[in-house]
């Protein structure tokens, strides 16, 4: 099995066809089928199901592309690390969702490689079960992460915790009355779900099944939405805070029960905690 058999695997995956894989890689179509037929007869199992129009994984594929997406990913790693041995002490890998890399973790690791030229960054932006994922395949070094995963290998340590609040624009906050269990439905409320806790308490006191005027799973389309004024709808304290300049208020809200608050945990591997101890200590002021 070679590096180029997995590229040119990780290619077809990605285009569903062996032409534009091959435009991917630069190389000829003939090579690609090449490599792919290699790779299956050292696995002994066909990857892919061909017909003229369009190329599926089989069972055995869906089996085998998680773990040729990590092998590449420890080889780039790897890479990076030897290429930046001339030029830093260390090459650390530092995995978040977004929503953490946007409004909190950023002006922390921005400050920690300001103070600190010698160490190299790579950042690694994911859900946090993937991230969790990374830090147990070795490819990420330490992340921040909504989910507290248990696993003896996985040092947890509480980074912090968020409010949620309703949100929106100026104008709701001037009509709108105090909010309980069931006047949300009376608002054209924009939903995103901000995951465990949060989730089971909306189910419990909101409802699980109450029509939303709009579903999002993207924070950027949540906010737009709210700023414009087109709805309410909740948001963690960081974000509020970013956006309160720009018309965003936290509305006032009386439920049955308080929303939980969503905490945040720093991960990594126990073995790593030397070679990560200068930006856990940045991470835990």
């Amino acid at each position: 099995m070679e590096i180029d058999q997995l590229r040119a695997f990780i290619a077809v995956v990605q285009t569903k066809n062996f032409t534009k894989a091959a435009e991917t890689l630069h190389v000829a179509q003939s090579t690609i089928t090449t490599r792919i037929k290699s790779l299956e007869d050292s696995i002994g199992k066909s990857l892919f199901e061909r017909d003229n129009r369009t190329v599926q994984l089989t069972s055995s594929g869906k089996v085998f592309l998680p773990y040729a997406q990590k092998v590449l990913e420890l080889i780039q790693k790897s890479r990076n690390a030897i290429n930046s041995d001339n030029y830093f002490d260390k090459y650390i890998v530092v995995g978040s969702t977004h929503t953490i890399w946007d409004y909190v973790l950023y002006p922390i690791v921005r400050d920690f490689q300001d103070h600190n030229r010698n160490i190299g960054l790579r950042f690694i932006t994911n859900h946090s079960q993937e991230v969790i994922q990374g830090i147990m395949d070795g490819i990420i070094d330490i992340a921040v992460v909504y989910l507290r995963p248990h696993h003896p290998e996985i040092q947890v340590n509480f980074f912090r915790e968020e409010h949620i609040h309703l949100v929106g624009s100026k104008t709701y906050f001037d009509e709108l009355e105090v909010v309980g269990d069931n006047v949300l439905r009376n608002y054209p409320f924009i939903h995103l779900d901000w995951g465990t806790p949060f989730s089971e308490w909306f189910n419990e006191v909101i409802g699980k099944d109450e029509p939303f005027f709009l579903q999002v799973d993207h924070m950027s389309i949540h906010i737009q939405y709210l700023l414009e004024g087109k709805g309410i709808g909740f948001m963690p304290t960081s974000v509020l805070e970013r956006y309160k300049e720009e018309g965003l208020v936290e509305l006032p809200t009386n439920f049955s029960k308080p929303i939980p608050t969503r905490p945040m945990y720093i991960i990594y591997l126990k073995r790593k905690h030397e070679f990560i101890q200068s930006l856990l200590s940045d991470l835990n002021k």
